[in-house]
């Protein structure tokens, strides 16, 4: 509950959030399919700016990573360049100094910079005389004007995880260039008067207008207004409840297994309850007496799971991804306290209206008569009832358990298209004045592959723009030789490389050749390596070798090479058509290292250190990590879900085997005469094994019949979830009968051990 209200219930934490929108750029039926991953042109950006009425502020926002130097070791931080404006949609001031003035959108004015609380104490110690201070940031100087607040982080759907240590302007000139290069999150601040379905009404004329303005422009579309909390969270919202859900079965079953003990000890004060109602207790008065008595149990195990949670939530946090958003603020505080003791109240009720229904049905001679016999016995449908009920939730739980462990094993086991063993990866991003050429980018990163590959233990070595799973950029195709008026081409992954790229991740050529040190000369024929989708979709009746493509701006790649499919939003994503290139003009979005190595490759990231400080010391490398890490991080949102869903699973067993032990045992104890008396008139000893288990089969047959159509129903919900198999699939369900057969059973045979121990004489003479 504490990560759920967090996370998705509280509302952001500025003023008015339900004013706070994020504005896309793409067609009207992107509105689910593609949110978080439609960014907006900067021209684009300044249109709706200067024509739109509907905001009180409208703001552009771009996260990249910057080299630190003059401060020892170059370090990466998170910079994000904003047009101003954006604090002050926040409604947000800097705790010391000042935030961004308008002018300062301008070029030559905008080398200033304002830091975050984090940053200002980790890095520069509090340094209460910062504001003036000049970082070196890519190789060019930014005056410090300001300070934010302690734990502030702007909302960005696109660094979640991922802080901003430092803010700096967007220039101008920067912004009027590329109306078909869409590479900013734009976030926007409605007037209060104004709602989102007008707002969108608005943005979506201008947006037509700006189509037809600029016919030429490659992708038309629409501005997409969605409400900032709903990008940031949205995704996770159904997996989130369903973990909720998941938890309150596991809190009906401890209730019904807390029920099912407090009516055995009822019926063992039958004689009392019998003279109680005999003198006139109602069942009111009864189940406020039994209220009374449980209460203080109940409110110990509030008080102790308080205790529990407060240590838990520390871990959780821990635990979970940084992909989810708000992590900082789930905590155990005064509401969920509240929460808890009111709970703790609820149950202590629940639990003691079985017990005072029971008790209060007996008659005041039938509970004289200390009745033990099979009369008992019928009167034992209470607590079957209740355990019957544990057996049905518990199906429950443990089919949605399994569906999210074999999701997650089917993602982990399927085909990747590279390989994970002994890479590394890190980012190098060159920047600054030296690099204002893509040819100065290539020229580095092709020295920086040549010393890593000379490396011992290097086999290989390569740089690329995006990693695998990590998204990536993309464009339009045109295919030669079609009318584009006849339909648009394909939208096409672009991938910037250097030659060894596919030995190095592992990636299978399947025809043609790979791309070579004389493909990326710049008088050299254009030519690309394309995956399998790409392939099929564009050239599905004919050998895509040999064939051209362009992007629109007059140049044409010959497809060269083949080779396999990896997918680049995600392993839950199909591939996408992707084109691998070395063509010298793309070289300046190269980003990753890529390096296979014949040992554990992060031994040799010291020695990649001081190699790439040889060639540039300014240049900070970051995100050291292997390929099993990239995997791991895709999957973590969902690893998470299965282990806590898992938990809750283990939980409800344990209950359950619990719950069936306790009644067999009463069983036992409640029939002691009867199976003395069997055994005295020669019944074998496996004979009462089977009388004992008999009794628990038919329970578990019950509530297991009405879990199977419980999880049935309850797995619909689930669908979206699951990646691999039906929901509903008849292997899955079956396993999870099987296993919970298994458990009530186990949960049976001490009892049916001790009721073979019965002695016949000592029953009788008990008797």
């Amino acid at each position: 509950f504490s990560v759920v209200r967090n996370v998705l219930l509280e509302p952001l934490p500025f003023r008015s959030p339900e004013q706070l929108t994020v504005v896309w750029w793409g067609n009207k039926g992107w509105t689910t399919a593609f949110e978080g991953s439609a960014p907006v042109s900067g021209p684009n950006f300044l249109d709706w700016r200067a024509e739109s009425r509907s905001f009180e502020h409208l703001v552009a926002t771009s996260p990249s990573g910057v080299n630190l130097t003059g401060l020892g070791q170059a370090e990466r931080l998170i910079a994000t360049a904003t047009t101003t404006g954006l604090f002050e949609m926040l409604r947000v001031g800097a705790s010391l100094g000042r935030t961004f003035r308008s002018d300062e959108e301008q070029a030559g004015r905008n080398k200033v910079a304002v830091l975050s609380d984090a940053f200002w104490r980790n890095r520069l110690g509090a340094d209460p005389h910062v504001l003036g201070r000049s970082l070196t940031l890519n190789g060019e100087p930014f005056t410090v004007i300001g300070v934010m607040p302690r734990g502030f982080q702007h909302p960005s759907p696109w660094s979640v995880g991922q802080p901003t240590d430092v803010w700096i302007p967007l220039s101008l000139d920067v912004l009027q260039v590329g109306r078909d290069h869409n590479r900013y999150v734009v976030l926007g601040r409605l007037r209060s008067e104004v709602t989102l379905t007008a707002a969108q009404a608005e943005m979506t004329a201008i947006s037509e207008r700006l189509v037809r303005a600029h016919p030429d422009v490659d992708n038309p579309g629409v501005a997409l207004l969605i409400p900032l909390r709903r990008v940031l969270v949205g995704r996770l919202s159904t997996r989130l409840f369903m973990l909720l859900g998941a938890s309150t079965l596991v809190l009906l079953v401890v209730c019904l297994n807390v029920a099912g003990l407090f009516v055995v000890r009822a019926l063992r004060r039958q004689n009392e309850m019998a003279i109680r109602a005999g003198l006139g207790a109602g069942r009111g008065r009864l189940v406020r007496q039994f209220a009374i008595e449980h209460l203080p149990m109940c409110v110990l195990g509030g008080g102790a799971s308080v205790a529990v949670a407060v240590v838990a939530t520390r871990a959780l946090r821990a635990l979970m991804p940084p992909s989810i958003p708000r992590i900082e603020e789930i905590r155990v505080d005064g509401s969920i306290l509240a929460c808890t003791l009111a709970l703790s109240l609820v149950v202590a009720l629940v639990a003691s209206v079985a017990p005072a229904l029971t008790a209060s049905r007996r008659a005041l001679a039938d509970g004289l008569r200390h009745g033990r016999g099979p009369a008992s016995s019928r009167r034992a449908t209470g607590r079957r009832v209740l355990v019957v009920a544990q057996f049905a939730l518990t199906l429950v739980l443990a089919h949605g358990a399994a569906l999210m462990l074999r999701s997650y094993w089917t993602l982990r086991a399927m085909e990747k298209g590279f390989s994970t063993g002994n890479v590394l990866t890190l980012t190098l991003r060159p920047s600054g004045p030296r690099y204002t050429q893509p040819e100065a980018v290539g020229t580095f990163f092709e020295e920086a592959v040549r010393r890593v590959e000379a490396l011992p233990g290097v086999t290989r070595a390569a740089a690329i723009s995006r990693l695998p799973l990590e998204g990536g950029n993309n464009s339009t195709a045109i295919i030669e030789g079609r009318d584009p008026r006849q339909g648009r081409g394909p939208l096409v992954e672009t991938r910037p490389i250097t030659p060894g790229y596919f030995d190095a991740m592992g990636i299978r050529l399947l025809s043609g050749r790979a791309l070579g040190v004389l493909d990326g000369t710049p008088n050299s024929l254009l030519v690309a390596v394309i995956n399998q989708t790409m392939a099929r979709r564009c050239w599905p009746d004919a050998n895509a070798l040999g064939k051209r493509f362009g992007f629109g701006d007059g140049r044409w790649f010959t497809v060269v090479g083949i080779v396999a499919d990896t997918r680049q939003w995600g392993l839950e994503e199909p591939p996408l058509p992707e084109a691998y290139s070395n063509y010298p003009v793309y070289l300046s979005e190269l980003r990753f290292l890529v390096i296979r190595s014949t040992t554990d490759p992060v031994t040799l990231v010291p020695a990649i250190r001081r190699e790439i400080a040889k060639i540039d010391k300014d240049v900070a490398i970051a995100n050291v990590r292997t390929m099993a890490d990239v995997v791991d991080r895709a999957v973590a949102e969902r690893q998470f879900g299965t282990w806590l869903g898992s938990l809750f699973a283990i939980t409800g067993l344990g209950l359950v085997m619990a719950a069936v032990y306790a009644l067999m045992s009463f069983f036992v104890a409640q029939r002691t005469s009867e199976i003395g008396v069997r055994l005295a008139f020669g019944a074998t000893r496996t004979g009462v094994v089977r009388l004992v288990l008999a009794n628990a089969l038919t329970l578990i047959g019950i509530g297991t019949a009405i879990g199977l159509v419980a999880a049935v129903l309850s797995a619909r919900l689930a669908a979206g979830l699951v990646y691999g198999f039906s929901p509903n699939d008849p292997v899955m369900v079956a396993a999870g009968a099987v296993c919970l057969t298994a458990i009530g059973l186990a949960g049976s045979l001490v009892p049916a051990w001790r009721a073979t121990r019965v002695d016949p004489v000592q029953a009788l003479r008990a008797e």
